[in-house]
């Protein structure tokens, strides 16, 4: 295990945080509504019993920590936290917060919602973010201690995706999604699951929330949803589909881009075949032009991966590293070393998981085929073929189309760990020794810029001896009627109403 030397000790303190919550906002303050389209609402409002990247549900719930737009901590429920030793952080609550009926929290209502979120017998998809947590101590009625199983630099931030719900729910059985109580800017006021999301301010909240009322409708089609938005039947909409970004920004309507995240490439098997080969991966990278796919297919709402699965505004990310550049000539003679001289087959697994993924397997397959290499596609109709040979339990083909998430933690960390040699062998996606010799201790690294370097390492070895192709930094956009403001890019892909105005009002 890591060791702390006291140097680092000492050198660990308590993060400032924001001002506690003062007066009540008058009621008044918050007047209005709006609507938003969303392609799909969450299932449940369970924030434990399914995990999307925000655990907030629109502002119903806060967490111990939160996170700003680009994934950074900030002050939650708790004002300010700092590290007792390698393996126990202690968070202080801000006092006076509350539950929407209005019982104050304390560290006990904390435990309670961080023990059942990660109880492994209720099996909640949550606990998956936060398997380092192995208890949670109250010291007193403002006071917990979290301790881990080791040292883990990320906890704050695997603790910003677990949402804090009022005790009494954590006992009770079935979907009680129409009587979620959190601690967030708004309650629910109405539930129709696969239909439609009614909220109500909290107007004594501290994040001063403008719209009295928001409403958050399921709009499945695409056409459907920027339909809505160019009738004024919603305010704003998310997962704004490509040939239609242009067309509402031409029309004056907002658009939000958030451009960071994700990558979407292609896993290269490193195990068998001619892929086992680095020279054939690297000519796979520099056979295609990464910059024509984000012309043609993205419509400029991408950017080029850098020669990485992470991106700029990512935790570890590398600035000396380079996306591989369109160098067809340069991709013949890797393949010619590796004794590829009269062509190649290979094979793509393809789950076509966006409506541009299927675009970007064809556009491969003809820039592979002008260096000698044949790509058949097979298209993988289920999620779960798709998954069982990502798991090794069924074989995978030379390439299998994926995307990679950075986002919410915005760490390295989190698409770093697809390539680590400690996994079980047949899930395994890559073995370098090199590359876990620097990955492995970044996991635990506790000092920030060591733990920076280690990681910006890890991006060398992986571009040099590549196990993905990379591709493109896929864009999310939202869009919204004239005069709303407030949107900004975020992490977690969740508009926050609380920050949302239309103009006129304050």
């Amino acid at each position: 295990m890591h060791q702390f030397t006291a140097l680092l000790l000492a050198s660990v303190v308590a993060l400032s945080a924001c001002a506690s919550p003062g007066a009540s906002v008058p009621a008044e303050t918050a007047r209005g509504r709006i609507v938003i389209g969303v392609q799909n609402l969450p299932p449940t409002l369970d924030p434990h019993a399914f995990a999307a990247l925000s655990p907030r549900r629109f502002g119903i719930y806060d967490a111990l920590v939160s996170q700003n737009g680009a994934g950074e901590i900030e002050p939650g429920l708790a004002e300010s936290w700092n590290m007792i030793d390698a393996t126990t952080w202690r968070f202080r609550l801000a006092a006076g917060h509350a539950f929407q009926d209005r019982t104050l929290v304390d560290a006990s209502a904390v435990k309670t919602s961080l023990d059942r979120a990660l109880d492994p017998a209720l099996h909640f998809p949550v606990a998956a973010r936060a398997t380092t947590i192995a208890d949670v101590r109250v010291v007193d009625d403002l006071t917990l201690d979290v301790l881990t199983s080791g040292p883990d630099p990320l906890l704050p931030k695997r603790l910003a995706q677990i949402a804090i719900i009022l005790p009494k729910l954590a006992a009770t059985e079935g979907d009680w999604s129409a009587a979620a109580v959190g601690t967030g800017p708004y309650r629910v006021k109405k539930w129709v699951p696969g239909g439609e999301l009614a909220l109500e301010a909290v107007p004594e909240h501290p994040a001063r929330p403008h719209f009295a009322n928001v409403v958050i409708k399921q709009i499945n089609d695409n056409a459907q949803r920027v339909a809505a938005l160019q009738k004024g039947e919603v305010d704003l909409i998310t997962n704004v589909p490509l040939d239609s970004a242009d067309v509402l920004k031409t029309a004056g309507f907002g658009l939000t881009v958030t451009n960071f995240g994700a990558s979407a490439g292609m896993l290269i098997n490193t195990s068998t075949g001619a892929t086992k080969n680095v020279k054939v991966r690297q000519a796979l990278n520099y056979a295609v032009d990464k910059d024509a796919l984000v012309k043609n297919i993205y419509r400029g709402f991408a950017t080029p991966d850098q020669g990485q699965v992470t991106q700029p505004q990512t935790f570890g990310f590398n600035p000396t590293v380079h996306a591989y550049p369109y160098d067809p000539a340069k991709a013949k003679q890797l393949l010619a070393e590796a004794g590829y001289t009269t062509g190649l087959n290979l094979k793509l697994d393809l789950f076509v998981n966006g409506p541009e993924v299927r675009d970007v397997a064809f556009a491969v397959q003809e820039q592979l085929k002008a260096i000698g290499i044949t790509l058949d596609i097979q298209v993988i109709p289920d999620q779960t073929g798709f998954l069982d040979r990502l798991a090794g339990r069924k074989p995978r083909a030379d390439l299998m189309s994926l995307t990679l998430l950075d986002s919410p933690l915005m760490d390295a960390d989190v698409t770093l760990s697809w390539f680590s040699g400690s996994l079980p062998e047949e899930a395994r996606r890559y073995a370098n020794p090199d590359f876990d010799a620097v990955y492995q201790p970044s996991a635990t690294e506790m000092d920030t810029m060591r733990r920076r370097d280690l990681l910006q390492q890890a991006a060398v070895i992986l571009h040099d001896d590549p196990p993905y192709l990379f591709l493109v930094q896929p864009a999310w956009i939202w869009a919204s009627a004239k005069g709303i403001t407030g949107m900004q890019p975020r992490a977690d892909l969740e508009p926050r109403p609380e920050v949302l105005q239309r103009s006129g009002e304050g």
